[in-house]
Formats: C-alpha cells, sequence, structure tokens
C-alpha cells in the first residue's frame, strides 16, 4: 500500500531538497513550495510544462507546484525545494 498523495500546494509535505536553479534539473516529484531567502524573481516551469516568472518575491515560503526552478530569470536565492 503506497502512501503516497498526488501533489497539491496545500497537501503537507513528505520530504524536501537542497535547490540550485538550473534550466535542466527537473523534479519528480512535483516540488509543492520553494523557500526564498534572498528576495527576487523566481522562474519556473510549472506541472503542466509552462514556463512561469514571478514578480519581485521577499524572502519566504511560497506554494508552487513546480516541475523546474529555472538558472535563467531567478534572480532571488531558492534553497529548499518542498516534495
Amino acid at each position: 500500500m503506497s502512501t503516497y498523495a498526488p501533489p497539491t500546494v496545500d497537501a503537507p509535505a513528505i520530504g524536501s531538497i537542497a535547490i540550485t536553479p538550473s534550466n535542466s534539473t527537473v523534479f519528480s516529484p512535483t516540488i509543492r513550495k520553494i523557500t526564498v531567502t534572498v528576495g527576487g524573481v523566481v522562474a519556473w516551469v510549472n506541472a503542466n510544462g509552462e514556463t512561469q516568472i514571478t514578480g519581485e518575491l521577499l524572502a519566504g515560503d511560497y506554494p508552487m507546484l513546480a516541475s523546474q526552478i529555472l538558472e535563467t530569470g531567478t534572480t532571488a536565492t531558492v534553497t529548499t525545494g518542498w516534495l
């Protein structure tokens, strides 16, 4: 019996990973939330494969279903992805 729940932004995290923005790294499972430690813009790919760019974010936690955090276009320091 599996205890894995499909990713939704409001589901509790099942784990975490260190993030270094990259144009080639694809996260599986999808990240449910990110932690930004230094504010800026985050470029990311959503669960549907569409590239998104945030406005200026302050340090904090942000819910998103992201398959990638892109190096190109990201100025924020993103340190943690929550699965």
